[in-house]
């Protein structure tokens, strides 16, 4: 259908639980937007028959509809890559977005990452012109903040040796893609292998960073409204006409006072599994994420002050010019 906005989100769903936060995308997409919304789940074969009843209870409540994509076989294909080492601490599902021009045929989409609030009409960020472009995206700070360090800080050298952009660098989380554009100039999966392959100790953010590096010539920069990043809230009275974005803690881990957790609750509230709220409002309360303190804290002290050895700054760049030479050995023969 041509009127009909198309929404994408990732699930990937070990453990049963993150299912219900791609909820709170839908309904909270759903109840500020009046147009007809598809939203396109690509997932593995960790949803659940059960989740998959609840996402779609959740949009058909608000007249909305969905597409479940199982990208399970696709992964199949290149199970000698080690997805889950080279994503870290993402998930695999951080990856199934890049499938999007593979197995579908929309021209564009709207991505939402699953830790998002979209708190307006989504419809004002889809009737965004993308021609000539690959991404809409708004252009994020860290960008700047990254070039104007030293060459040889920890960020702006993992930059330099990726050759990534900074002038329009991007965070992913809240993006439309014009994949007609993508289909034409990119396989962007193989592309997507082939970044991780080769830069696997440099990424920190891969999916992101893979993004920026291919598409920093032709990505539109949006008004920052967009996608906004929930710690913002604090400064903030009116939490309308917003894209929240809950990078960091989130609500459903932990109470942190934000006035925005709020938002998710409701949202929640309005899902599926609302009429567990007050049950997992209570998880959020005594959350492994909230420090108690334990004869174990010297070992955890321990192991932080080894972590920080591992990831200071000399250790760091012979790490990266380490897999660049691996990279190279391993390419000798091809």
């Amino acid at each position: 259908m041509p009127d009909t906005i198309n929404v994408a989100l990732s699930i990937w769903d070990p453990s049963g639980t993150y299912s219900r936060h791609a909820g709170v995308v839908i309904a909270s997409v759903l109840k500020n937007t009046k147009s007809n919304v598809m939203f396109h789940l690509l997932h593995d074969e960790t949803l659940s028959d059960g989740n998959k009843q609840k996402l779609e209870e959740t949009a058909t409540k608000f007249d909305g509809k969905v597409n479940f994509i199982d990208v399970t076989d696709e992964m199949k294909k290149h199970s000698g890559v080690d997805i889950a080492r080279i994503t870290g601490a993402f998930t695999p599902g951080s990856v199934f977005r890049l499938l999007l021009p593979r197995l579908t045929k929309m021209s564009k989409v709207i991505y939402l990452d699953c830790d998002v609030v979209v708190n307006l009409d989504i419809k004002e960020f889809w009737d965004i012109d993308l021609d000539g472009y690959y991404i809409a995206a708004i252009n994020d700070k860290a960008g700047q903040t990254i070039s104007d360090k030293p060459l040889l800080s920890n960020s702006r050298f993992r930059m330099w040796m990726m050759d990534i952009p900074l002038e329009n660098y991007f965070n992913s989380g809240v993006v439309m893609l014009n994949l007609d554009e993508i289909r034409r100039d990119f396989n962007l999966f193989e592309e997507g292998l082939k970044f991780f392959e080769h830069y696997e100790r440099c990424t920190e953010f891969p999916d992101q960073d893979l993004l920026n590096k291919l598409f920093s010539k032709k990505t539109r920069i949006i008004d920052p409204k967009f996608h906004v990043f929930a710690r913002e809230a604090m400064k903030r009275k009116d939490f309308s006409n917003t894209i929240w974005h809950f990078t960091g803690e989130k609500p459903w881990n932990i109470h942190l006072g934000n006035p925005l957790e709020l938002l998710y609750w409701q949202y929640l509230k309005e899902s599926a599994w609302g009429n567990h709220l007050i049950e997992y409002m209570l998880e959020a309360r005594s959350s492994k994420y909230v420090h108690v303190h334990t004869s174990d804290c010297y070992k955890k002290i321990g192991r932080r002050l080894k972590l920080n050895v591992v990831k200071s700054l000399p250790a760091n760049i012979l790490s990266v010019l380490y897999g660049e030479l691996l990279f190279r050995m391993r390419n000798l023969g091809r």
